[in-house]
Formats: C-alpha cells, sequence, structure tokens
C-alpha cells in the first residue's frame, strides 16, 4: 500500500489507547471535530485517468489536483528525458529497476526504494526497466 495524502496541521484524536497526558489525565479527545470531516458514507472521487507516451516511458496521470497534489504511475521501458515541471517529485519505485541522471550525477534505484527529485534540478533522464508512483503538490 502506498498512501498519497496531503500534509495538514491538524490531528483529531478520537481514540488514544487510554494514554495519559504530561497532567496524568486523559488525553483530549476530538469526536466532534472528527464527525464534522467525515463523509459517510464514502464518496468516490470522480477521476479519469490519461496516458501519455514520453520516449520510454508511459505516464498515466491517475490524480492531477492542483490544490491538493498529483499521482501518476510511470512505465519505464527504456530512456525518457523529463523537464522539472513541479517544485519536486516524490517517487516510489513499485518494480524493477533503473538510474536518473542530473547535472549533479547518476543514481541507481530498484524495487522498493524510494527518491525525491527536487526542485533545483531543471532536467533529468531517467532509464531502465521498472515502475513508479510519481507524486508531488
Amino acid at each position: 500500500m502506498l498512501e498519497t495524502q496531503q500534509s495538514s496541521d491538524t490531528t483529531y484524536r478520537v481514540y488514544d489507547y487510554d494514554r495519559k497526558g504530561a497532567d496524568g489525565q486523559p488525553r483530549e479527545l476530538h469526536l466532534k471535530q472528527a464527525i464534522d470531516v467525515t463523509t459517510v458514507p464514502h464518496v468516490d472521487a470522480k477521476t479519469t485517468a490519461t496516458e501519455e507516451q514520453r520516449e520510454g516511458t508511459k505516464v498515466v496521470t491517475l490524480i492531477q489536483d492542483p490544490q491538493f497534489f498529483s499521482v501518476y504511475h510511470w512505465t519505464i521501458e527504456g530512456e525518457t528525458s523529463f523537464p522539472m515541471e513541479a517544485p519536486f517529485l516524490l517517487v516510489s519505485v513499485l518494480d524493477g529497476q533503473g538510474e536518473i541522471e542530473t547535472e549533479d550525477g547518476t543514481f541507481a534505484f530498484a524495487k522498493s526504494q524510494h527518491f525525491l527529485i527536487p526542485s533545483t534540478v531543471d532536467r533529468f533522464q531517467i532509464r531502465g526497466n521498472a515502475e513508479c508512483i510519481v507524486s508531488h503538490v
């Protein structure tokens, strides 16, 4: 399982395993606030995946929402050059192996690894045979 989510400064505590706070008392639960932001029954998001072939990589856009985040599935079969069009790219390697080349060098990656491509990279090449989930805000 790979979970992509929007960062938040808010946490609602709905259960706390009877833990005590610094004062020795049970910590406060936030049941009303949690109910207020919960949708029941669950409503699936309406998404339409789009597919694009870029040289040696098939890019399937799974979610694209400028307010929250975007998620892509890359199937790499060869070599592709990408311009950096996001503040960063978070890459999770689902299968296979390959390498990424930037102006700072060439870096190998393999199944079950995760790496970040920062905004300081203007352009990068990726090559190999791999499947990746790629996300950014």
